[in-house]
């Protein structure tokens, strides 16, 4: 089973839903872009609460912000710097008027 958890704004529970999520149905956890490291990573809190295995953000920005916005921050600024780090691998893509999102394959 896959299940992507998404939400628009910070603190609206994509956490905590997918913390109870993974300890109901046995399921792993993995955030690909964690932005904000202190005091403690989504993943870190989910493997606590949850008790299940998870596996290592793809990218771990240091701002607490918006990806693309705390991207941009570590790059020094420069767009093009932002939208190569984060897809390098093929994953990420900017839509118009919109925030960074994943494209999963035959999901």
């Amino acid at each position: 089973m896959r299940i992507f958890v998404t939400g628009t704004d910070t603190d609206v529970g994509k956490t905590l839903v997918s913390a109870w999520l993974c300890r109901h149905f046995g399921l792993d956890y993995f955030k690909p872009v964690q932005a904000g490291l202190q005091p403690m990573t989504d993943s870190e809190w989910v493997k606590i609460h949850a008790g299940c295995h998870t596996y290592p953000e793809t990218y771990r920005l240091r701002e607490p912000a918006s990806p693309h916005h705390a991207a941009r921050l570590e790059a020094g600024g420069s767009r093009w710097t932002t939208y190569t780090c984060l897809s390098r691998h093929g994953w990420w893509w900017r839509a118009p008027a919109a925030s960074w999102s994943r494209w999963v394959p035959n999901a």
